[in-house]
């Protein structure tokens, strides 16, 4: 038992260990490798860190771009750009090239004034600060794209949706007053902040993958099952992998997934959706 219990431990110090290190890795290095067909998948306080405008993951001194699509990237360089490198497609590649800074772009489609110039970043910074090392710098100087059309419709929206009073007087102050509380309006903070990027984007492919299998099963007529809330339950209490063959279940977690494929064995064509938090 003495030697199984050290084992164990030996074990779990190794992969907590290979864990920290890989999450370092891709923090300090990955990020910036990663393919533009994954940006997607990666947390929005995360996926600045992935724009390839810079020397590097942590931009140093850099320039801001602000604004809507435009800043955001959109549009026949980015359809035409390789999906599987991240490869340049956007004006702030071309800033960075020209000028030697690091360019980071804060753009988010159909953003107005409002969400462009003051929320958006102010969200972009209030996670950064709350993150281990994946901190944005304060910016050398911020360049603000505005589209006279949609822009102008979106400011409209705004005042009328967001703003009190929009015909009053102190109409300035009121504006004020509802773009600062725009950003915690906006903003959905997660538990983990900044923390663990790697586990973070791990959930989304996992989710991603989830949801393909999922359309694959249907459109072949059959039923799914995600297991892993069941799986999930099953092992705050007890291990379900080992301690011999680490790769599949133990007794207990074949026991639990057989108990759920039981439940479910009178309804084989029912389609449920992927289990939310169950990565």
């Amino acid at each position: 038992m003495r030697v199984r219990l050290l084992e164990s431990l030996l074990m779990i110090g190794s992969i907590g260990v290979t864990y920290v290190a890989a999450e370092a890795a891709f923090a300090f290095v990955g990020l910036r490798y990663i393919p533009l067909r994954l940006h997607a998948y990666l947390p929005e306080d995360i996926s600045v860190f992935a724009q390839s405008s810079k020397a590097g993951v942590l931009p140093r001194d850099p320039v801001l771009l602000l604004g809507d699509s435009y800043a955001q990237g959109y549009g026949d360089w980015l359809l035409e750009t390789d999906p599987n490198r991240n490869g340049p497609f956007h004006s702030a590649h071309v800033i960075q090239r020209l000028s030697g800074r690091d360019v980071v772009a804060l753009g988010e489609s159909g953003a107005g004034s409002a969400e462009a110039m003051a929320a958006f970043p102010a969200i972009a910074y209030a996670d950064a600060s709350r993150a281990w090392v994946l901190r944005l710098p304060p910016p050398r100087v911020a360049v603000v794209y505005f589209y006279e059309g949609n822009d102008l419709n979106d400011n409209m929206n705004f005042l009328h949706c967001r703003v009190e009073n929009p015909d009053a007087a102190a109409l300035a102050e009121s504006i004020d007053r509802s773009i600062a509380a725009y950003p915690q309006a906006l903003s959905v903070h997660s538990e983990l902040g900044g923390y663990f990027p790697l586990l973070r984007f791990s959930a989304r492919i996992v989710r991603a993958i989830c949801g393909l299998i999922r359309a694959a099963t249907i459109g072949q007529g059959a039923g799914f099952l995600d297991l892993r809330i069941a799986i999930r339950a099953a092992s705050t209490s007890d291990l379900l992998h080992g301690p011999l063959d680490f790769k599949h279940f133990n007794r207990k977690g074949m026991e639990a997934m057989g108990q759920a494929v039981a439940a479910r064995i009178d309804r084989p064509l029912k389609q449920d959706s992927c289990s939310q938090g169950a990565d």
